[in-house]
């Protein structure tokens, strides 16, 4: 394997780690909402046709991750959200979450960012209501719902 493979190869495995982390705060957040209509997520992992495509995406009403592969080879990360007050506290920890992960694979790699905004989802439950009605590649997933140390002390202040 030439230097410019490894380079390459390097920066594909750093940019699905980062994803994947990205994608396990996400789902952590997630979990800390009653509402359950809200923790459905709707899932499609893919193996890349000819190394190009979609490798993984996560959606939710609220919160939306992809991770796939260019036509050079290049893992990118496409993500959006849903705006709105009622849950920006989620939104807003999810999104510097993806730019400060993202941001340290580019910085310890010395490589571009990459996030990819060439298109972009700027309203989640859309994109959730379309791949629902759709539901060819996707398949449900139920996050389970946990009770934050914020939660369970509001709890037993009622009590």
């Amino acid at each position: 394997m030439n230097n410019t493979n490894k380079q390459f190869s390097d920066r594909n495995k750093a940019v699905r780690q980062a994803y994947y982390a990205i994608l396990k705060l996400a789902k952590r957040m997630l979990s800390t909402i009653e509402r359950l209509e809200l923790r459905y997520t709707l899932v499609r992992k893919e193996r890349p046709l000819n190394g190009l495509g979609l490798i993984d995406e996560f959606c939710s009403p609220l919160l939306y991750l992809r991770l796939e592969v260019d036509k050079d080879g290049i893992m990118a990360i496409r993500y959006g959200f849903e705006p709105g007050k009622e849950y920006e506290h989620i939104i807003v920890p999810f999104v510097r979450s993806v730019y400060r992960l993202t941001e340290e694979v580019a910085q310890t790699n010395g490589f571009v960012d990459p996030i990819r905004l060439d298109w972009y989802i700027h309203n989640s439950d859309d994109m959730y209501a379309y791949l629902e009605e759709q539901n060819k590649y996707h398949t449900f997933e139920l996050i389970e719902y946990k009770v934050t140390g914020r939660q369970r002390k509001q709890i037993l202040r009622v009590a």
